[in-house]
């Protein structure tokens, strides 16, 4: 069953800039992982600090895999330095399976 994250980021105001620069970089290379379906940040047009990863994957698996990975620790340790508070994540399914 396909999931979907939305990881929601509150970057420091003067680091907004640089976390969508990262997050786009990271975006990049999670995009090439099996069951990655998509992977893309988001900015509040009103709010350039609130930034939102949205990502679709094919399975738990995948995830996992993805977690696991050396870009997201990597981006982890650089990304702990820009926020104002953790990372939000929520995993959601599909209401119903088409």
């Amino acid at each position: 069953m396909a999931l979907t994250i939305v990881a929601t980021f509150q970057a420091k105001p003067e680091a907004a800039a640089e976390l969508v620069e990262k997050l786009q970089e990271l975006a990049v290379v999670t995009r090439q992982e099996a069951g990655c379906i998509s992977y893309r940040p988001y900015v509040a047009p009103e709010d350039p600090t609130a930034v939102v990863m949205v990502e679709q994957w094919a399975d738990a698996d995948a995830i996992a895999a993805h977690n696991k990975s050396e870009h997201l620790r990597a981006f982890g340790h650089v990304a702990a330095e820009l926020l104002t508070a953790p990372v939000a994540i929520e995993i959601l399914k599909p209401a119903k399976e088409d």
